[in-house]
């Protein structure tokens, strides 16, 4: 992944994620509980250690420059 991806297929990617989080489909929407920035946040800080895809993304970029 040493290429931008554009923000809307980031942002489709982490709503897919969010989804099956929060309801085990992904095509299947649930109100969330939790911020989305809570649960990228390390266990030990009580989050669940996801990695958002945007800064997932945005880090891997960073090795080209």
């Amino acid at each position: 992944m040493f290429t931008k991806w554009p923000t809307s297929l980031l942002s489709e990617v982490a709503r897919l994620m969010q989804n099956f989080i929060w309801s085990g489909i992904c095509t299947q929407q649930k109100l969330c509980t939790v911020s989305w920035s809570k649960v990228c946040q390390p266990k030990e800080i009580g989050g669940l250690a996801v990695r958002d895809p945007a800064k997932v993304n945005r880090a891997s970029l960073l090795f080209l420059t």
